[in-house]
């Protein structure tokens, strides 16, 4: 791993699933739309303030993904672990070169504040 992402964030949306056939393998993949906030304690009082944040795509492939599909939901509040990579495409409409950063997933840990149930496998 060239690099290393590690952050906090929301589920914006649900976890959309998809299976891609590479090389004649049908791989999972779960693509997560997270907000990475920056929350600082406030000066009075309980509670934090967000100070910034920013969108990202997460995408976790294989069984995790499966199980992220399965498990999580927007709202849920989770910790990813990763990295981040370039993404190059042709616009299908405009057939301009389009390019973005996402992060590819290691692991997506939900909050435990953030969910009602967990079953030990």
């Amino acid at each position: 791993m060239g690099n290393k992402f590690n952050g906090e964030g929301n589920l914006g949306v649900d976890p959309e699933l998809k299976r891609i056939e590479e090389n004649d393998d049908d791989q999972a993949v779960c693509n997560l739309r997270i907000y990475f906030d920056k929350p600082v304690p406030k000066k009075e009082g309980d509670g934090f303030d967000d100070k910034g944040g920013f969108w990202m795509n997460v995408e976790i492939w294989g069984k995790r993904g499966i199980r992220c599909h399965e498990k999580l939901k927007k709202g849920n509040r989770v910790t990813v672990d990763g990295s981040i990579i370039g993404k190059q495409w042709t616009d299908k409409e405009s057939g301009e070169e389009q390019f973005s950063l996402v992060v590819r997933a290691k692991r997506v840990n939900p909050d435990l504040m953030t969910v009602e149930s967990i079953k030990q496998k």
